[in-house]
């Protein structure tokens, strides 16, 4: 094995087998990254933060993408609906710890947002977001709905008092 494949297994490869091998790391590496993730999304709803441009010409990217061989573009969209995949399970991971039928509506609502997502990446094929072409309030929502669902799962995984019926 060379030393450069050795260092992207320990680098990459390592972490990621040792969070999917345990299902509360899972769910607490996961939870705090979308929490993270809805609050500086809900920070930029209301401070309208523009986003920082890049200088970086659509030519440039065409002559990186053909010296690699590689299209930039595809790996985009392989990125987003890899992501929502897992936003996807790690909600559905989340339905068996909330208790309450409101809890579990709401957590039925952002599953099929997450769902629509990767329906509209995959028909598609091209990188736009997706969060554009609805409404910000939706995706307001599903934040919030995000960061509501992440508490009560912590508070009925790890703090909830277990009742034997």
């Amino acid at each position: 094995m060379s030393l450069e494949s050795m260092l992207i297994f320990i680098v990459v490869f390592l972490p990621l087998l040792i969070i999917a091998s345990n299902d509360t790391l899972f769910f607490l590496v996961l939870g705090l990254v979308i929490s993270f993730s809805a609050l500086r999304s809900i920070q930029n709803a209301f401070a309208k933060a523009e986003p920082k441009d890049v200088d970086t010409n659509q030519d440039d990217i065409e002559d990186v993408e053909d010296f690699l061989n590689f299209d930039l573009n595809k790996f985009k969209i392989l990125y987003q609906i890899s992501k929502s995949i897992l936003l996807i399970a790690f909600f559905v991971y989340c339905a068996f710890y909330l208790n309450h039928p409101y809890l579990k509506m709401l957590n039925v609502i952002v599953i099929f947002y997450w769902i629509a997502v990767t329906r509209y990446h995959i028909v598609n094929k091209e990188n736009k977001e997706y969060k554009n072409l609805i409404s910000q309030l939706l995706f307001f929502f599903v934040n919030i709905s995000s960061l509501i669902l992440i508490s009560f799962s912590v508070y009925f995984k790890f703090f909830a008092p277990v009742v034997v019926k």
